[in-house]
């Protein structure tokens, strides 16, 4: 049995958040990346939300968006980017679309 999804089109904004929100930042950190206001990302988040079938929660939008190709899986992380020393800074990832 297959099953037939729609694709989703969402705006470029939304798809930055979205994004963004998939590596698991927090939605203050997204909007500082994407040099927005926090409230304003929410906007963002809550349309998406609605394009994505309805769905309440963040992870059912990711995996909504994911299966509709609304937005583009993240690239799996290299197993020695994941040791961060103490004395490192933390910066946007270029990724979140500046």
């Amino acid at each position: 049995m297959t099953t037939t999804v729609a694709k989703v089109i969402l705006a470029p904004r939304e798809r930055q958040v979205l994004e963004g929100l998939a590596d698991g930042s927090m939605l203050a950190w997204v909007a500082l990346c994407l040099t927005i206001r926090e409230g304003t990302a929410s906007g963002y988040l809550t349309v998406a939300r609605r394009k994505l079938c309805g769905v309440s929660g963040t992870a059912a939008a990711l995996a909504v968006a994911y299966a509709t190709e609304a937005i583009n899986r993240p690239k799996l992380l290299d197993s020695e980017s994941l040791y961060l020393p103490a004395n490192s800074v933390i910066s946007c990832p270029s990724s979140y679309g500046r």
